[in-house]
């Protein structure tokens, strides 16, 4: 089950009430070893070191900036495979 910290779900396990559902809840189907998992996640964070010109994670660290986005950028880059169960 993959549950945003903001989700209903995540709120009612962590402090037993729900103020705002902000965050998305879904389930996802097995896909695979746990090796495999993990070697898909490794592919997916090497490839977001490509972004930022960055080779591990302490060159991300001493290189990453914080900047602000537009509300358009934010809903363009948000979640999109994931809908939120009802």
């Amino acid at each position: 089950v993959y549950r945003g910290m903001a989700s209903k779900e995540a709120q009612l396990a962590w402090r037993g009430k729900s103020s705002s559902d902000e965050g998305v809840a879904a389930a996802v189907p097995s896909k695979g070893s746990v090796r495999d998992v993990l070697a898909a996640l490794e592919n997916g964070v090497r490839s977001g070191f490509s972004y930022s010109g960055a080779r591990n994670m302490n060159m991300l660290h001493d290189s990453a900036r914080f900047l602000e986005q537009t509300a358009a950028g934010q809903a363009e880059s948000s979640t999109h495979i994931f809908k939120a169960r009802s």
